[in-house]
């Protein structure tokens, strides 16, 4: 009987953390900059947290609002090209869920208890992930798992829009791109340089470096790896895990001790940073954007926004 009351008790608990709603923990000036982003970047940010209190937990938060809600138990959550669906990592588990945090379920399992990374294709029917020193890719329609690459230790990988070009970056900071064809790499890969993160642009013509010190982001031409901007991390601070959102004008990307580790989201049309959390403990940001020509976003969206975190 003691037994079955603790079952219950601990049940109790982990529903009420895997639901929290949390404040962001923005200052008063800093969520006024991240509602006037807002207007422009009508978007979602999915995050991991890792605090001892919290470890390992799956968030989203609206762009402009005030507050975050623990979706899953997790780490390097990812947006479905469409946004309706997030995967993340749970031990040595692929995992993938709704927006909403529900229809939970495991769609692979790794023979590395710490897998590093994955990714949706942009077909949607798939989500590559890092397994030791392979890159595989489960089908989410019936759960067949094949490999992509073998021999190589990715820590990264990202995807054009069209699925045609990646980049990754593998174990002692090197970057490489690859093409895809019919789901398949095309090897050789080409050096890039040194980095840790891996983000393309979704028309795959710009690539990202961080070129192995943190201390800025440098974006590069994919024909001819020349250098088309620097973004300095925000307030001098170094940078890391950068990743361009679903449109090519916004990426999110998390600050780094000795600064605050929190995300922002840089605008390349102004080429300024707005600072998006403050709890001082948020890694593996991700960002999807609604295409603005739409209008309001519609169905679930809309009712997730209302019923958890505000309207604009």
């Amino acid at each position: 009987m003691l037994a079955a009351a603790v079952a219950v008790l601990v049940g109790a608990v982990m529903v009420r953390e895997v639901g929290c709603v949390e404040g962001l923990g923005l200052s008063r000036s800093q969520r006024r900059r991240a509602a006037e982003l807002s207007k422009q970047c009508p978007g979602w940010l999915v995050f991991q947290r890792e605090s001892e209190r919290c470890p390992e937990g799956v968030y989203v938060a609206r762009i402009g609002g005030r507050f975050g809600v623990r979706i899953a138990n997790g780490r390097y959550p990812r947006w479905s090209p469409d946004g309706r669906w997030i995967a993340y990592l749970a031990g040595s588990n692929v995992c993938v869920m709704n927006a909403q945090g529900r229809a939970r379920r495991v769609v692979a399992t790794t023979d590395d208890p710490q897998p590093h990374a994955l990714a949706f294709h942009p077909s949607g029917r798939e989500i590559w992930f890092t397994d030791g020193d392979r890159l595989r890719a489960v089908r989410l329609a019936d759960g067949v798992t094949r490999t992509v690459m073998s021999n190589v230790a990715v820590r990264g990988l990202a995807f054009s829009s069209d699925g045609g070009r990646m980049v990754i970056s593998v174990a002692g900071h090197r970057m490489f791109a690859l093409v895809v064809t019919n789901g398949c790499v095309v090897q050789p890969g080409r050096r890039l340089g040194r980095g840790c993160s891996a983000a393309i642009s979704p028309d795959g013509a710009w690539y990202s470096d961080l070129d192995g010190r943190h201390v800025c982001i440098r974006l590069r031409r994919w024909d001819d790896d020349s250098v088309v901007a620097i973004l300095d991390g925000p307030e001098r601070w170094p940078v890391d895990n950068e990743s361009w959102s679903n449109h090519a004008r916004w990426i999110a990307v998390r600050t780094e001790r000795p600064g605050p580790v929190d995300v922002w989201v840089w605008d390349l049309d102004s080429k300024r940073a707005v600072r998006l959390t403050g709890t001082g403990d948020v890694n593996r940001p991700h960002l999807w954007v609604h295409d603005p020509r739409t209008g309001r976003v519609r169905g679930w969206l809309d009712w997730w926004r209302a019923r958890w975190l505000g309207g604009p």
